[in-house]
């Protein structure tokens, strides 16, 4: 397993998100992973065993948590001057950036300006005032001059989606962005 290089499992890691990827059906699927990580051992002939298995994930992880580390250093560096010396560094952000970005992950802004909410805590006791009851919230009007800036999640879901969708074929993009439509007129169409 080790006389193949990091690339080739990169490629094979990158083509199945259930092992990298939270938004992906099989992310929480253990027996998914797993299999991922068998077929992974077989196109690279490498025997099918539970400590090969474990290695494997074993390597991956330690992957992400470097590529994560990494990226912190880059996104923090305020004259974004940092160039990560890392080698498999520009492989893993070709497809986990946008991903880690939309999870909130890695802090878009530098670590030395602070951003602080303000939440009130909800009261603690026995009587519930019918200010402590969830009551239903107006939905807010789609409105075409309010939209996504970069801060939002939704922006980051949607760079996600383009970076995803740039991968994809001429025709499977065109699918994929069909039937996103097609989810995103039927909220809109209910609201």
């Amino acid at each position: 397993m080790d006389e193949i290089d990091d690339s080739v499992y990169i490629e094979f890691f990158k083509a199945h998100p259930c092992l990298w990827n939270p938004l992906d059906p099989g992310y929480l699927k253990d027996d998914l992973r797993r299999n991922a990580l068998q077929r992974i051992l077989i196109q690279t002939k490498s025997p099918v065993t539970d400590n090969n298995v474990s290695a494997l994930k074993k390597r991956f992880s330690s992957w992400i948590t470097g590529y994560t580390n990494e990226l912190k250093k880059v996104n923090q560096d305020p004259l974004k001057a940092y160039t990560p010396a890392w080698d498999k560094y520009n492989s893993l952000d070709a497809f986990l950036n946008p991903l880690l970005i939309l999870q909130r992950k890695i802090p878009t802004r530098p670590a030395n300006s602070k951003v602080t909410a303000k939440r009130s805590r909800p009261s603690q006791g026995a009587s519930h005032s019918s200010s402590d009851r969830k009551t239903p919230r107006k939905k807010k009007k789609l409105n075409p001059s309010t939209a996504a800036t970069p801060e939002t999640v939704y922006a980051r879901f949607g760079q996600y989606i383009a970076t995803t969708l740039d991968v994809f074929n001429h025709d499977d993009a065109a699918t994929a962005v069909e039937e996103i439509q097609a989810v995103i007129a039927k909220y809109v169409m209910k609201g």
